[in-house]
């Protein structure tokens, strides 16, 4: 009997190491997995404030432009409209919170959307100065640069990136600015089109 009792305490001593070998093992590799996802959402984050920045930066642009009036009379846009390239190469999406990456990858929709109603606006109104058009087009990029500017802040703040402080100047102020300005405009235009009935 005790060397059955000593068989059976060695086949559970051994199946115990077996079953916290492989519990070991197992999360030994459940942590790498998550230091290695955390490490690549960070990498892609930090792609993404750069290009994030550098879009709120270009709408920034847009929102100020008003048109230049060219050699024959009529006014054209001095900035053309941002560019936004998403990285997809050696990241991983699945690592960001799925709302950030909705976010992000519809950016370039958002892009060809706001040119597509710019470029609506122009072809209905009035030459030479194109005022409504390119009052449209400040407004809708200001937004836009807003939204890719508070992205970039989630960004930030998930990962503990700094803010960029190289300037005093702050893009998300003006582009706040110009769309209160353009809303005041529209508020005053439509009061006085309701005064007189139209």
């Amino acid at each position: 009997m005790t060397i059955m009792n000593t068989d059976i305490t060695v086949a559970i001593i051994g199946l115990v190491g077996v079953l916290v070998g492989a519990a070991i093992t197992s999360f030994k590799e459940w942590w790498l997995h998550k230091i290695t996802r955390k490490d690549t959402a960070r990498y892609l984050s930090a792609l993404l404030v750069s290009k994030l920045d550098k879009l709120s930066l270009e709408c920034s642009h847009l929102a100020g432009d008003s048109g230049k009036e060219g050699e024959d009379g009529y006014y054209y846009a001095e900035h053309k409209r941002p560019a936004f390239e998403l990285p997809m190469e050696d990241v991983d999406w699945t690592s960001l919170n799925p709302q950030v990456q909705l976010s992000v990858l519809n950016l370039p929709y958002r892009l060809e959307s706001i040119s597509a109603a710019v470029s609506n606006e122009f072809e209905h109104d009035s030459p030479p100065d194109f005022s409504a058009a390119f009052q449209q087009r400040r407004y809708l990029y200001a937004k836009l640069g807003i939204e890719a500017s508070h992205l970039s802040d989630e960004l930030r703040r998930t990962f503990g990136f700094p803010r960029c402080t190289a300037y005093d100047w702050n893009p998300v102020s003006y582009l706040e600015e110009t769309i209160q300005s353009i809303d005041q405009i529209r508020e005053r235009s439509q009061k006085s089109f309701n005064e007189i009935g139209v």
